[in-house]
């Protein structure tokens, strides 16, 4: 990992350590604390969205969500979108938007991670 990654690596990091500090009810709407878990489980994700998308990927918007996951989004120029959902039970689930068409599904049931993040960065 280059040290511009690494670098954007430690920023997501930074991010999904701060939501350990969030309390029961952060959002005042019955929402759960964000587990080590699931905080774990995002930082992989991320570590291996990073190691597909290189220097081509950007960093995400990271969200805590109320029931426990972790929501991480994309932007790019082209008009791609692209929203990843950890949930409490670790799945990762995916809504891309491209110009014309919108895929949504959960990553390993019929695409993997790799063929998500290179069809939203417009890489063959």
């Amino acid at each position: 990992m280059t040290n511009s990654l690494q670098a954007k690596m430690q920023t997501v990091t930074d991010k999904l350590n701060s939501f350990a500090d969030l309390p029961p009810n952060w959002d005042s709407y019955g929402s759960v604390p964000i587990s080590l878990d699931i905080r774990d489980r995002a930082k992989a994700t991320m570590k291996d969205i990073l190691d597909i998308g290189g220097e081509n990927m950007p960093l995400p918007f990271i969200a805590p969500m109320g029931d426990g996951g972790v929501e991480f989004e994309w932007q790019l120029e082209t008009g791609h979108e692209l929203m990843l959902t950890i949930p409490p039970d670790g799945s990762i689930q995916f809504l891309l938007d491209e110009p014309g068409s919108e895929t949504e599904g959960v990553i390993g049931e019929i695409v993997s991670l790799e063929q998500v993040i290179k069809r939203f960065l417009g890489v063959p």
